[in-house]
């Protein structure tokens, strides 16, 4: 409870700074805590934590994330691949 505390300002904070606290409380051996935050939160900052941890997470967090983000509603799929798309052209 006291790493959630201690990342509670970077978790209300800016989309990058969620991103950054979800990824590091993962990092320190979290990664269940930080995809069921991220899960909950489903912001942009969250969204772009869990599509991190599917790309360059260890085998755990992966699965946790693919996890996480399969809870996700459709829409951020199609928002989230919008963006991508956008961004390669």
């Amino acid at each position: 409870m006291e790493l959630v505390h201690q990342f509670v300002p970077r978790l209300t904070g800016s989309e990058r700074e969620k991103k950054i606290a979800i990824i590091v409380i993962s990092t320190l051996g979290e990664a269940e805590l930080a995809t069921n935050i991220a899960s909950l939160d489903q912001s942009r900052g969250a969204t772009d934590a869990l599509h991190s941890l599917t790309q360059v997470g260890n085998a755990h967090e992966k699965q946790l994330a693919e996890k996480a983000l399969q809870s996700y509603p459709f829409i951020h799929y199609i928002v989230r691949f919008a963006a991508v798309d956008s961004t390669e052209h």
